[in-house]
């Protein structure tokens, strides 16, 4: 139904007007991945990562309708009021290897960068995500598509709300339940895998850059004092030290409202970094406060009328008042 509603929208000419309003802010676009599909199976079956055709349509659309900048050269620009019109960085969360064989080969074709924000044990450890841990053990069940995809929302949104101990007790439970384990990244787990120390390598020697997203992608309002810091100075001299440089910005993971506190922006803050970067939907202006940067989230989105209106700015304005 809502792509029937972003259609509409943008034939009637309103995610052009929407982009002509905020053409003085600056729009930070977020993916997860780009991959081919393949099923409906266990496959990216939340579709979190994008085909690439798709997102070789988006990068030329965000090409001919928006400046698009160095994430950090951005944020720079937006503090001292020189950006250009219509101001656009793109950011990657996790660190996914796919972002190397499929996103980085279709921004070179469009002289694009991108900051790429790393979970530096799932990187550099080869932990998987407990997310993806999640989604594998529901996805291997023997239930309607349909019915995996709510069931993980479910147990997604409970895991979060419990302490880190508490979490991952009761992900073991839930793998468990389903039989299977998580343990590598072989056979339909590949998708999952991390990028490669060579891939950062190559895709920084092309002008990408690579910032910190914790260790463990824990929520960290409900991490102790101690983890807490840990989680945010170690990831961000992991980065710095592997990748050869560290974005000054840091990235919250999952990002909303609930992840994240004033403790935790302290932390970020003495910690050295000069900004961060949410999941709240929209876009910044030279009065955003720096560590509460608003992303506009691309995953799942593959037809031309949705992204107009997403990277518009004019889909969180619905979702605000009508929740479309």
């Amino acid at each position: 139904m809502n792509r029937v509603v972003y259609y509409i929208l943008r034939l009637l000419g309103l995610a052009t007007l929407s982009r002509w309003l905020k053409r003085n802010t600056l729009t930070l676009v977020l993916y997860h991945g780009v991959a081919p599909h393949k099923t409906q199976g266990l496959y990216n079956y939340r579709r979190m990562f994008i085909a690439p055709d798709a997102f070789d349509e988006q990068l030329g659309y965000l090409k001919k309708h928006y400046t698009v900048l160095p994430l950090e050269e951005a944020f720079e620009r937006l503090h001292a009021h020189t950006l250009p019109p219509h101001a656009l960085a793109i950011t990657f969360d996790d660190g996914y290897r796919n972002n190397f064989t499929h996103a980085y080969p279709i921004l070179k074709k469009h002289g694009l960068t991108a900051t790429f924000f790393l979970a530096t044990n799932f990187v550099f450890n080869k932990e998987p995500v407990w997310l993806d841990r999640l989604k594998y053990a529901i996805g291997s069940l023997p239930l309607p598509f349909d019915t995996r995809v709510q069931r993980y929302g479910i147990a997604r949104a409970k895991l979060k709300k419990l302490p880190e101990s508490g979490k991952y007790e009761r992900l073991k439970a839930i793998e468990s339940d389903a039989g299977v384990r998580f343990a590598d990244f072989a056979d339909d787990r590949a998708v999952y895998a991390p990028l490669e120390k060579s891939d950062i390598e190559e895709m920084r020697a092309g002008g990408m850059t690579f910032g910190a997203h914790t260790e463990s992608h824990p929520i960290l309002s409900k991490v102790p004092p101690d983890q807490l810091k840990r989680e945010i100075v170690n990831s961000k001299e992991i980065v710095s030290r592997e990748c050869g440089d560290v974005s000054e910005l840091f990235c919250y993971p999952n990002g909303q409202a609930e992840d994240f506190n004033d403790a935790v922006v302290d932390v970020v803050r003495d910690a050295g970094f000069g900004g961060a970067v949410t999941t709240l939907e929209g876009t910044n202006d030279a009065d955003s406060d720096p560590y509460k940067l608003r992303r506009i989230t691309m995953d799942g989105i593959e037809d031309a009328a949705t992204f107009a209106v997403a990277v518009s700015g004019l889909r969180g304005f619905l979702r605000g008042i009508f929740g479309v």
